[in-house]
């Protein structure tokens, strides 16, 4: 894992790269955690984007199936959650994988201390859950009453002096 000045900076790469890809026609359909890359080059940090088995090409896949649903469950969009759950496939849009980028970049700040991944944290069982479930922890999570508040306390390095 990254240190803070570089996942930041590998994250907005991503969604640059992601952008420019998405206006030339090509689907990632699966923004992750795990398919964010940082490249270095000369002492200056680019974010890339791997994992394009699953991408389409606008005009040139036939092959894939309209209205599959493929991606992370856990950085998901959650309308796209929602129609997972529902069978009802997914209508990809360019929101749900910037909202994917958004998911990505909370799970990271909640999930992760300095560069290690911490246990026994709210979002830690989100990987075993339904997409239903995914969605509603999300909905919950935009309620500003939202108990997770409570279970979030400052890491030192947030406090200011």
């Amino acid at each position: 894992m990254l240190g803070g000045e570089q996942f930041v900076t590998a994250w907005l790469g991503c969604i640059q790269c992601h952008y420019v890809l998405w206006t030339k026609g090509f689907r990632h359909n699966d923004p992750s955690l795990a398919n964010l890359m940082l490249r270095r080059t000369n002492d200056k940090y680019y974010g890339v984007m791997n994992d394009w088995d699953l991408a389409t090409v606008v005009g040139e896949s036939p092959d894939t199936k309209r209205g599959e649903v493929t991606g992370t469950m856990l950085f998901m969009a959650q309308d796209a959650l929602f129609r997972l759950a529902m069978e009802q496939g997914d209508q990809h849009i360019y929101r749900h994988d910037l909202e994917a980028f958004v998911w990505i970049l909370f799970w990271v700040c909640i999930q992760y201390k300095d560069t290690h991944l911490m246990a026994g944290l709210p979002l830690g069982d989100w990987n075993t859950f339904s997409p239903s479930n995914i969605a509603s922890e999300k909905q919950c999570l935009m309620d500003p009453r939202s108990l997770l508040r409570v279970h979030i306390t400052p890491i030192d390095s947030w406090k200011s002096e």
